[in-house]
């Protein structure tokens, strides 16, 4: 495999839909030592978010004291996503609620943070990107539902990102299995 590919594993953040990311630690552990024995260079463990009055399991939130005592092989990088609508939505604003979340990667587990966006957010998050790529992370932008966005539409979100150099990956997402063969190939061709 090209040694420009990066092999992201997001089981434990997606599966997390399905038992409200109430994984036990050993659970997490086992499969994290699994995931250094094969050909996966990230495993993204969960969300990085509030806290909120229902209860989940801290694969929802994957704050530090979570992230320090698991046993992560050293040859994995960890990931995180989070979702902008919480940090445009927060009561501090984007800039400030990202600094609730995040502190200085020397000090951090965690070295990719995915940003999961819709195409009206991402103007808002692009000095969230910034911020973070200021403090040693690297900057996942995820943009969401991307089989509703047009190409003009795309070609704006790509033009602004790449002019704002702090967006190291853009992902996009097939969030409701929408996408086929040429749909996918005809969106790579306007991303390159």
């Amino acid at each position: 495999m090209s040694k420009n590919i990066k092999m992201l594993d997001c089981t434990l953040r997606d599966g997390g839909y399905y038992n409200n990311w109430d994984f036990s630690e050993n659970l997490i552990n086992k499969y994290l030592d699994v995931m250094s024995n094969s050909l996966i260079d990230i495993v993204e463990i969960g969300f990085r978010s509030f806290r909120g009055p229902s209860s989940k399991g801290q694969c929802a939130y994957s704050d530090e004291s979570f992230l320090n005592r698991l046993n992560i092989p050293s040859s994995l990088k960890i990931a995180v996503m989070v979702n902008a609508s919480d940090l445009i939505s927060h009561e501090l604003g984007p800039d400030e609620s990202i600094k609730i979340l995040f502190e200085d990667s020397k000090n951090s587990k965690v070295d990719l943070v995915r940003i999961a966006c819709h195409k009206e957010e991402y103007e808002k998050v692009l000095s969230i990107c910034d911020w973070l790529s200021s403090k040693g992370y690297e900057v996942g932008l995820n943009l969401m539902q991307i089989d509703k966005i047009t190409p003009n539409q795309l070609i704006k979100v790509l033009k602004l990102i790449d002019k704002s150099n702090v967006v190291d990956v853009f992902y996009f997402a097939d969030s409701f299995g929408n996408l086929n063969t040429k749909k996918v190939r005809d969106i790579c061709k306007i991303i390159k």
